[in-house]
């Protein structure tokens, strides 16, 4: 339950941006916070909360077995990861748009 959640939240917020750009509405500080909100959430969900749902779902599991056959587990594979690496470059992006804001601000008042 838990990954679901943080992945409707980032094709929330993913909509929300996808309906920014189609009004136009391209270099805006809404659009910078959309991309930190979606990096963050996934960087999050993959640090924080997915260790935690790993470990009690093993838990969970292995609850019923004899004292001593009870264990936690935590995994780390090659999609955990590509989603970081994915994370990491929306916070990326975002900054870059960020940039865009500002010079699209200068541009205005630019006679």
């Amino acid at each position: 339950m838990i990954p679901i959640g943080v992945y409707i939240f980032v094709l929330r917020y993913g909509m929300k941006l996808c309906k920014l750009y189609e009004s136009f509405k391209i270099f805006t500080m809404e659009n910078v916070q959309y991309y930190k909100k979606i990096g963050y959430t996934l960087l999050i969900g993959k640090l924080v909360l997915y260790p935690i749902y790993e470990a009690l779902i093993t838990l969970a599991q292995t609850y019923y077995n004899t004292p001593g056959e009870r264990y936690i587990s935590i995994s780390l594979d090659s999609w955990d990861f590509t989603v970081i690496f994915f994370a990491v470059m929306f916070i990326f992006m975002s900054w870059v748009m960020g940039e865009g804001v500002k010079l699209e601000e200068d541009k205005k008042y630019t006679v």
